[in-house]
């Protein structure tokens, strides 16, 4: 149905491989995301939600809730330093198999 397209490389992880669908006669697009690109994104995400969860504890004054947010805290954590793990080991395997050492975090 569409015919093989053309592909451009995007900066920072991103692809978009563009086609013509021979119905239409469309221009169709897929954009892709490498794992990094992703573990960089969702590290970002959590580093927002962590500075949140630090202002909302130093505001807060009501132990069960504050508990609340203890818990929520210390887990964003953990989910951060496994991401930041897993973001290493891509960068290292990448290095290993590409010998590109112009990337260090």
């Amino acid at each position: 149905m569409i015919r093989e397209g053309w592909s451009i490389n995007l900066p920072d992880g991103m692809s978009v491989d563009l086609a013509i669908n021979k119905r239409t006669g469309k221009l169709v697009y897929q954009i892709s995301y490498t794992e990094e690109y992703m573990t960089r994104t969702m590290l970002s995400i959590l580093d927002e939600r962590i500075a949140r969860a630090e202002i909302a504890l130093k505001i807060c004054k009501h132990t069960k809730r504050k508990h609340q947010l203890t818990k929520l805290y210390v887990r964003l954590i953990e989910i951060r330093n496994e991401q930041q793990n897993k973001l290493n080991d891509l960068v290292i395997n990448h290095v290993t198999a590409y010998g590109d050492s112009q990337e260090v975090l």
